[in-house]
């Protein structure tokens, strides 16, 4: 996928009423000043010593800059692993000794005062092609390890389960992706993208960043933020595409229904990252009379389905059920149990006994998901050194997501839990969302995360985390006793932590587990998670 081309392709050939390639808090930058700017960077890059097919870590800490030096090193044709500004120096040193890349790009160079420790036991160069000062130093071994696999760009995953993980994103796979993709995210008229989710996350990237480039779209770059003004900007600014989290989306809803704005251009609002909220669809319909359309996807894949809703569409509220969508051209999704025989899809009976709240009649249909791909990804780098290597098989065509799910009758994939969702408690298995579901229903908590740790007598046991006020009374009993009266006992956690501070989120939005475990006293490892 080359995105150097499709800039100069826009540059020639400027979008309506000669409109930014990207809006960020104001700051406008065109075609011409994104490439302009990645040809001097990208020079700067090379005279630093890397070469093609370099490995360089990426840290950006303002959202326009990481569009440019992410451009830069595709530039230079140096692969960039993109790392998190928000990650702490001992992450990221965790990062970089996993990657054993030698360097590390960054637009902010005085944040690395304290330097970054490499594999090797030295230190890793921290360098910044901004500063002009540093572009004549003396490279002295810059180099990192070389990749002839056609790998464009490596992204760091898993973060919220405190297991980063390197993942190659394969040049030919993206393009495949994006001939297929893209082109449903498009206007017949003057199309205009809108996202809050960092464009360093795979998401952002490869749906607001990538997809804008492809269809020429201006892109309308915001940080992470629910404020009336962020919302009211989607109205004025003809918006016509959103790229965001649920949360956001629904205080888009509320935003609309209590300012009375028309929001007359947006035709789509795209949700990923997680599962919607109960009663979310409901309330955005009624607010703008279309759907959302949901995104499935993993880092390791990108976008294996999409629920290709919006404006003009017709139909009614689409009920939540945790519907994805259609599989995207060059993804099969298929569905197995632990015997590793495909599960059937849903039959329109199972269907409607379902409808009814007979979940007991699709017991057989539900599995694990795995995704098998035409074209191949990347995989991981380094693969031998990350447990998850076993997920992937086939030559980087299949991967085991860690997800269940089931497919309906017309080939949708619905979504229940990650496999890490479901606890194993005497060889009855429970879906720890349930439990979430019902605790938040109380009003009671801020936040809510249930799991699984181990026990002596039915191997797993039910914990719940809990994030109340300063002045909240309740204890682990009231807790036990309110889930007792509305869930069967199997159901009901044993051990229950209270927090006073909110759960630590990656920048999607999404709870850092590892960290909520050391919040709640409770070590990885010992004490049974």
């Amino acid at each position: 996928m080359n995105l150097i081309s499709l800039l100069e392709k826009h540059n020639s050939s400027p979008g309506p009423h000669g409109e930014p390639f990207v809006d960020y808090n104001g700051v406008r930058l065109g075609y011409g000043d994104i490439l302009s700017r990645c040809e001097r960077l990208g020079a700067a890059i090379n005279k630093y010593g890397f070469a093609r097919g370099a490995v360089c870590g990426l840290v950006c800490f303002n959202h326009i800059n990481f569009i440019l030096y992410f451009m830069a090193c595709l530039r230079a044709q140096v692969v960039p692993v993109i790392i998190n500004a928000k990650y702490s120096q001992d992450e990221m040193r965790g990062i970089v000794a996993a990657s054993g890349v030698l360097a590390v790009i960054t637009d902010n160079i005085y944040a690395f005062a304290g330097g970054l420790s490499a594999n090797n036991g030295g230190n890793v160069a921290v360098i910044s092609p901004e500063i002009d000062a540093c572009a004549a130093a003396d490279p002295g071994g810059l180099y990192g390890d070389t990749l002839s696999d056609g790998t464009l760009f490596m992204l760091i995953t898993s973060a919220s389960g405190g297991r980063p993980k390197i993942v190659k994103k394969n040049a030919a796979a993206l393009q495949y992706q994006a001939d297929k993709l893209y082109p449903q995210i498009k206007s017949e008229g003057s199309t205009r993208y809108f996202t809050n989710v960092p464009p360093s996350h795979s998401y952002g990237l490869e749906f607001a960043v990538f997809g804008s480039i492809y269809n020429g779209a201006p892109l309308y770059l915001r940080d992470f933020n629910f404020s009336g003004d962020a919302l009211e900007e989607i109205a004025l600014n003809s918006i016509t595409h959103i790229f965001s989290v649920p949360p956001f989306i629904l205080s888009l809803a509320d935003y609309k229904i209590s300012s009375g704005l028309g929001f007359d251009r947006l035709e789509m609002a795209v949700s990923a990252g997680m599962p919607l909220l109960p009663g979310l669809s409901q309330k955005f319909f009624g607010a703008f009379n279309f759907n959302i359309a949901s995104v499935y996807g993993i880092t390791e894949v990108g976008c294996v389905s999409f629920k290709n809703s919006g404006r003009g569409a017709g139909g009614e509220c689409a009920s939540v059920n945790n519907d994805v969508g259609y599989p995207v051209k060059g993804n099969e999704i298929i569905v197995t149990g632990d015997s590793e025989k495909i599960a059937e899809p849903l039959s329109s009976e199972a269907e409607s006994r379902l409808k009814e709240g007979d979940s007991d009649s699709i017991r057989e249909n539900i599995g694990r998901v795995i995704i098998r791909k035409t074209v191949p990804d990347g995989g991981y780098y380094r693969a031998g050194e990350t447990p998850d290597a076993f997920k992937w098989r086939e030559n980087f065509t299949e991967l085991e997501t860690g997800d269940s799910g089931y497919i309906d009758s017309k080939g949708a994939l619905h979504l229940l839990a990650r496999s890490s969702s479901f606890v194993n408690i005497g060889g009855t298995k429970v879906n720890a969302l349930d439990i979430e579901r019902v605790l938040r229903s109380f009003g009671l908590f801020r936040d809510v995360l249930v799991f699984g740790l181990k026990d002596a007598y039915l191997g797993e046991k039910l914990a719940a985390a809990l994030v109340v006020d300063e002045s909240s009374k309740i204890d682990a009993d009231e807790v036990r006793r309110l889930c007792g009266e509305k869930l069967p006992a199997i159901k009901v956690p044993r051990d229950v932590y209270f927090l006073r501070t909110p759960f630590p989120r990656t920048a999607a939005g999404k709870v850092r587990f590892d960290k909520v475990l050391e919040m709640a006293g409770i070590r990885a490892g010992q004490d049974g998670v």
